[in-house]
């Protein structure tokens, strides 16, 4: 009697089972990997907005998160898009500025930057 030669029936659909598990486990790997990718995006622009938010302060010219509730900035502005919400608030030595944003999943994210206060009233030696 000769042998069949070839592949049977169930090797080949356990090879397809362990196959598309594998593309499954990648593309969720991918997927995972581009939300990542914007939440990083999304909290280097709240850490620009709050850095040049601080240094509006320290040059005594504030524009950027002027108030003390959470508030869209202008329109105009090349630092934040509307995405992004801040606030300032102040004590007898430190101003923080408080960012808020919704990241890619829809969860809100704040981040918060502390500085000294610098005095507007007396100008610098």
């Amino acid at each position: 009697m000769k042998r069949a030669r070839g592949f049977s029936l169930i090797g080949v659909l356990v090879s397809l089972l362990v196959l598309t598990l594998g593309v499954f486990a990648l593309v969720r790997v991918q997927h995972t990997l581009m939300l990542d990718t914007q939440n990083a995006g999304d909290y280097a622009g709240a850490t620009n907005l709050a850095q040049s938010a601080l240094e509006q302060r320290k040059a005594c010219a504030p524009s950027l998160c002027a108030s003390s509730d959470f508030t869209p900035q202008p329109s105009g502005s090349s630092v934040a898009p509307a995405a992004y919400l801040c606030r300032v608030t102040t004590d007898a030595d430190m101003a923080t500025i408080a960012v808020r944003w919704l990241d890619a999943q829809g969860t809100e994210r704040t981040l918060e930057v502390t500085s000294p206060r610098t005095d507007c009233a007396t100008p610098p030696p």
